[in-house]
């Protein structure tokens, strides 16, 4: 299962629920619990969930431990193959999508 980019960030946003500790989280937990194969995140979605941490810790919402402690569930869970991260060429991407942006937008 691919965990797809939506414009609101969403894709770090259900992480954050996974291995952070919210409300929605049970919801999370237990949807991920009843897939059948890995959860499938790009490179981009792992930076931004770390930087999801960082932040949290800056501003003071997550103790810099309990932050330490949700990456390494995160990547615990990389090694045991239940989620994995697909490292794309983001140069390669960016240069695709400027491409496709002067073909189909005005100028």
């Amino acid at each position: 299962m691919i965990l797809e980019a939506n414009a609101d960030g969403g894709r770090y946003k259900f992480l954050f629920l996974l291995y952070g500790d919210d409300t929605h989280s049970p919801r999370a937990i237990d949807w991920i619990r009843k897939q059948s194969h890995p959860l499938v995140i790009t490179s981009l979605t792992e930076f931004e969930l770390r930087s999801a941490f960082r932040f949290a810790t800056f501003r003071n919402l997550l103790p810099t431990r309990i932050a330490a402690d949700y990456w390494q569930h995160f990547n615990e869970d990389c090694e045991a193959g239940r989620v994995t991260v697909y490292r794309a060429n983001l140069a390669r991407a960016l240069s695709i999508a400027t491409r496709l942006s002067v073909r189909y937008t005005a100028d």
